[in-house]
């Protein structure tokens, strides 16, 4: 858990997530190297926006796209929630 004001650094590959678990708003800034992979979360929000369903289906074509993986298919059953993680 990070506190508001928080940072976290996360190698390339490694499983990892984030959620809000409070009621209340959350602001999350995110920084990529090398860039690209930002996309992915634009393509969901393109999607969210347009009111097109997110499906699991629909986030398996994004994650190849930027060749990426659910982490919950690397790391075992019981993980589906988490944000994907990068190839290596």
């Amino acid at each position: 858990m990070v506190a508001g004001g928080g940072s976290v650094a996360v190698p390339r590959g490694r499983a990892h997530g984030f959620r809000n678990v409070t009621d209340r708003d959350a602001r999350l800034t995110l920084l990529f190297t090398p860039a690209g992979y930002e996309g992915y979360f634009r393509d969901v929000a393109e999607a969210i926006a347009s009111g097109e369903p997110v499906t699991p289906e629909l986030l398996v074509e994004l994650r190849a796209r930027y060749n990426t993986v659910a982490a919950s298919t690397q790391i075992g059953p019981g993980t589906e929630g988490l944000l994907p993680t990068a190839r290596g």
